[in-house]
């Protein structure tokens, strides 16, 4: 065996890599966070993210991998900076009070 690293070590006749529990620990860690930061991100407001999503998606088919947050505070950082192609639909209803509400139905005075 081959030593890479002081955790790590390659064994040479097999090709296979041996990682100490530390490592295994890490790589865990980082794993449960970025499924956090995935669940976070794909939790958004559907017609706000959804173009987000796809052009992560778009961008990983491309090549472009480490694109998608590993923190919740990426996933956040990402949302928060994310600019709409176009706006949300919004009804604007001449309303002196400022409250609205929609009903089906006819309009009563």
């Amino acid at each position: 065996m081959t030593q890479i690293e002081p955790d790590l070590t390659m064994d040479d006749a097999r090709g296979t890599r041996v990682v100490s529990v530390t490592e295994l620990n890490k790589a865990i860690m980082a794993m449960k966070e970025k499924s956090t930061a995935m669940s976070f991100l794909m939790g958004g407001y559907k017609p706000r993210y959804s173009s987000l999503w796809t052009e992560l998606r778009n961008n990983y088919l491309k090549g472009d991998k480490d694109l998608y947050p590993n923190s919740i505070q990426d996933a956040y950082c990402l949302m928060k900076h994310h600019w709409l192609d176009q706006l949300l639909p919004i009804a604007y209803i001449n309303n002196t009070n400022g409250l609205t509400f929609l009903q089906k139905g006819n309009e009563q005075d």
